[in-house]
């Protein structure tokens, strides 16, 4: 979504996920954003600063990431979780293509 104080777009993903693995139960693991441009040229790279505790049952994560490219109207995002150094995948990939649009948030 674009920002509108600024002159930047910010990606936010809610990712459910659920937990086969019981032995890394309670662990403290990481997930990994890429977002990519259309063109295929990496953007940006996030993940959660200090990794987070899996559980035992449904959960879900938000991963989000800023960059300044008003530019750009669509992107790709790769998400997928890891270890907590992030260099083993845990998860399977999550690939989505995306359009930024405006949005408004209305507080009541």
């Amino acid at each position: 979504m674009p920002l509108t104080q600024s002159d930047a777009n910010q990606v936010k993903v809610n990712v459910e996920y659920t937990l086969e693995d019981e032995s890394i139960q309670n662990q403290i693991i990481n997930a990994v954003m890429e977002v990519y441009a259309p063109n295929g040229t990496l953007i940006r790279t996030t993940s959660i600063p200090s990794g987070f505790t899996i559980q035992s049952d449904d959960g879900v994560e938000v991963l989000r990431t800023t960059f300044h490219d008003k530019t750009l109207e669509s992107a790709s995002i790769n998400i997928v979780f890891t270890d907590l150094t992030k260099k083993t995948p845990l998860s399977n990939a999550i690939n989505e293509e995306l359009k930024f649009e405006e949005t408004s948030t209305l507080e009541r």
